[in-house]
């Protein structure tokens, strides 16, 4: 996967892609919130080898990624940061990298499915879209969003202290402390410790957070029925984004949309160790 930072109205944010020569179709991957491209790399390399004929491109959320150009101007357009915000820069990012006449394959992760409908609106070259443990509903309610509301309200900043410090420790030392926090694919882990750990990156994703729970209330009904013959829906059995009775009564209000529930023990931020298995369903809805 190849790597670049893409200016969009004197914004950067960093895109993924890898591209082959007469392609005819492009996968667009929208992430989820920390939205950071390498975060889906083994994921994307997967599809990317697996559909021919097809460029493939991760779209990073503002903010999302330390070191790039002009990072220190950024926040002083901060509703640029915010959820429209967002989809407004990948509205842009879709215009300005995609090529028109190609067939587009969206493939989104957790709020990133929020933007993926909305980006979806008038775009009739998105044949086929895919939204993995989507938040799409009254998120604020859901039991990680009201730890997140904790944070919001209590420990906001001394969070963005503790990474701003991090920041500049030791590479022995920030590869540790995540290797201590988890068991990341390399992929992940590598994108924690070299781009995630930063003062900067944590009060982007702060920010859309608190933006994501007064936004994503009611369910988008109408999104779903507009494009219910090229979506599907992937939820987890062990989400605490999106709880169980979100799912049921979304199949039960449409009827007609494809979801599936993957087993055990693929949970919401599916990217830690099971990227190859999130794709391998993928391609097998395209096959």
């Amino acid at each position: 996967m190849n790597y670049d930072w893409v200016e969009i109205d004197g914004l950067y944010s960093q895109v993924g892609w890898r591209k082959r020569p007469k392609a005819t179709k492009a996968i667009v991957i929208i992430p989820g919130n920390p939205g950071l491209a390498r975060f889906y790399e083994d994921f994307a390399n997967h599809l990317h080898e697996n559909i021919s004929n097809a460029n493939t491109f991760i779209f990073s959320n503002l903010g999302a990624v330390s070191g790039g150009p002009k990072q220190s101007k950024h926040f002083q357009n901060k509703e640029k940061f915010l959820l429209f915000g967002q989809i407004k820069h990948k509205q842009a990012l879709l215009e300005k990298m995609i090529d028109p006449d190609l067939e587009i394959i969206m493939v989104s992760h957790s709020i990133g499915s929020f933007m993926m409908l909305h980006l979806m609106e008038n775009r009739p070259n998105v044949t086929r879209a895919f939204g993995l443990m989507p938040t799409i509903e009254n998120m604020e309610e859901a039991p990680e969003g009201q730890k997140m509301t904790f944070h919001f309200t209590n420990s906001i900043l001394l969070i963005t202290i503790i990474f701003y410090i991090i920041h500049w420790l030791p590479f022995s030392i920030r590869d540790l402390i995540v290797k201590k926090r988890g068991d990341y694919c390399d992929c992940v882990h590598r994108t924690i410790r070299d781009e995630f750990l930063c003062g900067s990156v944590i009060w982007a994703v702060f920010f859309l957070a608190e933006n994501e729970m007064a936004v994503v209330k009611k369910r988008p009904d109408d999104l779903l029925q507009a494009n219910c013959d090229k979506l599907t829906l992937f939820y987890s059995q062990i989400d605490d984004w999106v709880p169980e009775k979100y799912y049921n009564q979304v199949m039960k209000d449409h009827p007609n949309l494809d979801v599936e529930i993957v087993e055990k023990p693929i949970g919401h931020a599916f990217v830690e160790q099971y990227s190859i298995e999130m794709a391998d369903k993928i391609l097998k809805k395209l096959n």
